[in-house]
């Protein structure tokens, strides 16, 4: 049996289905997918879901679709709060995704939390206190804001 017949329909198989997925339909299908259960029910698939979610929330910003991120961003974080893995990225994207489109003063508040909250300590894909410190310096002056408002100390 010839095998480059089956290699080049399995990748045309594999292409097709990553176009798809670059697809506002296939964005809404995966999004539809890890949020059709409740969480708490089954473990596993939460686990499953809330990654789907984050993975696709990265995917998206990774393609300038801020207000599709935020989406995916938002229900894993509301969906499964802090008990998961990726709790601290999921808010420190959906803070990037806010400042991305213009939502600066959203953002300020989520990287002052991220701040207080000494994130970086907790997952090593948040900005370290330092740079978020940075952030909210310069958030703050390009906002003409009370600096006494977000202290730093």
């Amino acid at each position: 049996m010839n095998l480059s017949k089956v290699f080049w329909i399995a990748v045309f198989v594999v292409i097709i289905g990553g176009g798809y997925m670059l697809t506002t339909k296939g964005m809404e299908k995966a999004y539809q997918n890890a949020t059709s259960t409740l969480p708490g029910n089954d473990p596993a698939r939460d686990v499953a879901d809330e990654a789907t979610l984050t993975k696709y929330g990265e995917f998206q910003q990774t393609i300038f679709r801020y207000q599709n991120a935020k989406m995916f961003y938002k229900a894993a974080i509301d969906r499964y709060g802090e008990s998961v893995a990726n709790y601290w990225s999921n808010l420190h994207q959906f803070a990037r995704c806010e400042q991305k489109l213009g939502n600066e003063m959203e953002a300020l508040e989520i990287y002052y939390t991220l701040w207080d909250y000494d994130a970086s300590s907790q997952d090593s894909r948040v900005p370290s206190s330092e740079t978020l410190a940075n952030r909210i310096k310069q958030l703050i002056a390009l906002n003409d804001l009370d600096p006494a408002d977000y202290p730093l100390d």
